[in-house]
């Protein structure tokens, strides 16, 4: 499913990409005019060439703002800081626009700060949303775009949300930390994959769609994320879902509850280079809700009230020829790179995987440097009467190579049913204790025994 759902898509390396988001970059609005124009009504709809200042008389008759086929314009605020109501799903609202930029807007708490959807050629910069009940930034069907110099802290949802045939767009120095929702798309920055049949009412509560890959055909593409931050988030910090020929580099993934990034539901030729991933996967103070969001309640929680099941740096959950390129990988919690579910022909090459175990404990008291599983293949996920949303095969058929790896388990491991690999290269330099075998083994057994007595204790 994962090779056929990619339909008209090819491989780019990562000049490729470059060129073809350069090619189409925003340009600045033409506001030949200047004119300042005084927000009337709530809604702004076929003007051109105008500035809307956004001060305290404008947003005391108009709490939200919607704008809709207009062009050429900038929309900035004279404010500080901006309170948007909860009334309003968005604060602000884009539609069917073109040349246009934000600049400075300041929002705290409120729902969603911006929603641009079916526009192009536009920018966004110097914004800052915080303590909202939603997403910062969500942009659908859009392209030619740029987010850059924003800050996004504390909010519930994504900070940067990026939804269907969204494509030639840029993502640079922007922060994203602390949203605190636990679901894999309240991620730092999530992209997402979704069907015709997602219209701008189903955003963002309806858009993540119980569909197979193949039937979610409007794909983010060409995006290129650089040197962001994104850190102590709930979730994720990147979260790539149906995500094709994206570029991620030089950003700093650290101290994010699940993984620093996640590659999953058919994302397929995106590079990953240059970044730092550390801190990642401790799953700390779980709610019973998380646990159950997750499906990890076998697992134990560990007396910090913490899950013993950690997550790795970097999953690739359900993903085929992804580059993963000269990353710094260290003192992640529960490994370094897993390939977990149908992760097929990716590149793991040139990168320092270090130390990625601390979250080891008596229950799971193995993680690994580079891991390949078969997990969905294995536990028959998703296992209904109806066909089911993915299709799950062994992680085969990976390239592993040059790395530096040193960890206190094994270097590299595969479970039976992912032992197709190509490994070459790889440097694992012994440590002062390397186990074997027999030890892993009996380690592995007893954690199990020590989870299952758990288990029976708690039932």
């Amino acid at each position: 499913m994962i090779l056929s759902a990619l339909d008209l898509f090819e491989p780019l390396d990562d000049n490729q990409i470059r060129v073809q988001i350069k090619e189409h970059a925003p340009t600045s609005p033409r506001n030949s005019e200047n004119t300042v124009l005084p927000l009337v009504n709530k809604v702004l709809s076929e003007r051109e060439h105008f500035n809307l200042v956004l001060d305290q008389e404008t947003l005391n008759r108009h709490p939200s703002v919607r704008v809709s086929n207009c062009k050429h314009f900038t929309i900035s605020s004279s404010l500080s800081s901006i309170t948007p109501s909860h009334n309003d799903k968005f604060f602000i609202e884009i539609t069917d626009c073109d040349h246009f930029s934000i600049e400075g807007i300041n929002c705290s708490t409120g729902r969603n700060m911006l929603f641009i959807t079916d526009s192009s050629s536009f920018t966004i910069s110097d914004c800052r949303c915080s303590d909202a009940e939603g997403s910062g930034v969500i942009i659908n069907n859009g392209y030619n775009f740029r987010v850059s110099g924003c800050l996004f802290g504390n909010n519930l949802s994504a900070g940067i949300l990026i939804i269907g045939h969204s494509y030639n767009g840029e993502i640079r120095d922007c922060t994203c930390s602390r949203s605190r929702g636990y679901f894999n798309q309240d991620a730092g920055v999530h992209l997402c994959n979704t069907s015709h049949h997602v219209t701008p009412s189903h955003i963002p509560e309806h858009y993540h769609e119980p569909l197979p890959i193949s039937n979610k055909k409007q794909r983010p593409h060409h995006i290129l994320i650089k040197n962001c931050i994104i850190t102590h988030c709930r979730a994720q910090g990147i979260y790539l879902e149906g995500a094709v020929n994206c570029l991620l580099e030089k950003n700093t993934l650290i101290n994010n509850n699940k993984e620093g990034i996640c590659f999953d539901w058919g994302s397929c030729y995106n590079i990953f280079h240059g970044n730092i991933v550390s801190l990642n996967g401790e799953r700390s103070k779980l709610s019973p809700e998380e646990i159950q969001a997750d499906f990890i309640s076998e697992y134990p929680l560990l007396e910090d009230g913490s899950s013993s099941m950690k997550l790795p740096g970097v999953s690739l959950d359900n993903g085929g020829m992804n580059l993963i390129q000269e990353n710094k990988i260290t003192n992640n919690y529960g490994g370094g790179i897993k390939m977990i579910r149908t992760a097929l022909f990716n590149d793991i090459t040139n990168n320092q995987i270090l130390y990625n175990a601390i979250g080891a404990n008596q229950y799971v008291p193995y993680f690994h440097g580079i891991t390949a599983l078969a997990l969905g293949a294995i536990n028959n996920e998703f296992n209904t009467t109806e066909k089911p949303l993915l299709d799950f095969m062994p992680s085969i058929l990976n390239s592993i190579t040059d790395n530096t790896i040193k960890e206190h388990w094994h270097p590299i491991f595969f479970d039976k049913l992912s032992s197709n690999n190509f490994v070459s290269g790889n440097i694992a330099p012994q440590r002062e204790r390397m186990h074997s075998r027999l030890i892993t083994t009996y380690s592995r057994a007893k954690g199990f025994v020590k989870r299952l007595f758990a288990k029976l204790a708690k039932d």
